[in-house]
C-alpha cells in the first residue's frame, strides 16, 4: 500500500509539474505546490520580469503564510550560481516574493480579495533577510574581489526586502542612493564593500557601471 501511495505521489507531481500550467491553474495549487512550482519552472529563465505575476498570486492567497517556505529555498542559494550554467539564480526569485510582500502591505485593496490576513514584514523579519542576502554577497565579493552585475543584482534583491530604502538605511546603515538608480553606483558598492569587508582595491567591472 505505501508503495502504491509513493507511486500516485511521483505520478500526481510529474502531471503538476512536469508542463507550464496557466495562472489560473496555479491560483488553484495548495502553497506548497505554487511555491514548489514557482521554484522548480522559474529557476533558469531569464528575463523573468513577467515572474512577478506568480510570485504576486502566491502572496496575494498565502500573505506571510510563503515566509517559512522562501527561507527553506534559502538555505542553498549563492550567488556564485549565477556565473555558470545552468544558472541557478533562487536569490532573485525569493526577492519577488518578498517585493510583492511589501507591495500588499503598502496597498492591502488590491490583495485581500481572498482574505490573506497580513503582510508586513516587523523588523526583525527585514533584518534576517537582509543578513542572509548580505552573507552570500559578501562570500562573492571575497572570493572574486570584483563588483559586478552579481553584487549590482544584490543590492537590488535587498531594495526588495523593506518597502522603501530609508528603512534599509535606519535599520542597517544600508547605502541610500536617493533615487540614483544602482548600475550608476559603482564606486559607492566598492565603497561600501571594502569598508563593510576590510579590503581594498575591489576592481569594476561592468563599463556601465561609474
Amino acid at each position: 500500500m505505501k508503495i502504491f501511495f509513493l507511486l500516485l505521489n511521483i505520478f500526481v507531481h510529474s502531471m503538476l509539474f512536469g508542463q507550464r500550467i496557466t495562472i489560473n491553474e496555479f491560483r488553484e495549487l495548495s502553497l506548497e505546490n505554487k511555491v514548489e512550482y514557482y521554484f522548480d519552472n522559474f529557476v533558469g529563465i531569464p528575463h523573468r520580469t513577467s515572474h512577478s505575476l506568480w510570485a504576486g498570486t502566491i502572496v496575494s492567497h498565502h500573505g506571510k503564510a510563503v515566509v517559512p517556505y522562501i527561507k527553506e529555498q534559502l538555505k542553498t542559494a549563492t550567488y556564485f550560481t549565477y556565473r555558470e550554467e545552468p544558472i541557478d539564480d533562487t536569490l532573485s526569485l525569493i526577492a519577488y516574493i518578498l517585493s510583492s510582500l511589501n507591495r500588499a502591505s503598502l496597498y492591502p485593496q488590491y490583495y485581500l480579495s481572498s482574505g490573506v490576513p497580513e503582510f508586513i514584514l516587523y523588523e526583525e523579519e527585514i533584518r534576517w533577510f537582509y543578513n542572509e542576502y548580505m552573507k552570500r554577497i559578501n562570500e562573492y565579493v571575497l572570493l572574486y574581489r570584483i563588483i559586478d552585475e552579481n553584487v549590482m543584482l544584490n543590492m537590488i534583491h535587498i531594495s526588495f526586502i523593506a518597502r522603501n530604502q530609508e528603512d534599509l538605511f535606519q535599520f542597517f546603515g544600508y547605502p541610500y542612493y536617493r533615487g540614483i538608480p544602482v548600475n550608476l553606483q559603482g564606486n559607492e558598492m566598492k565603497k561600501f564593500f571594502e569598508e563593510r569587508l576590510g579590503i581594498q582595491n575591489l576592481l569594476i567591472t561592468i563599463p556601465y557601471i561609474e
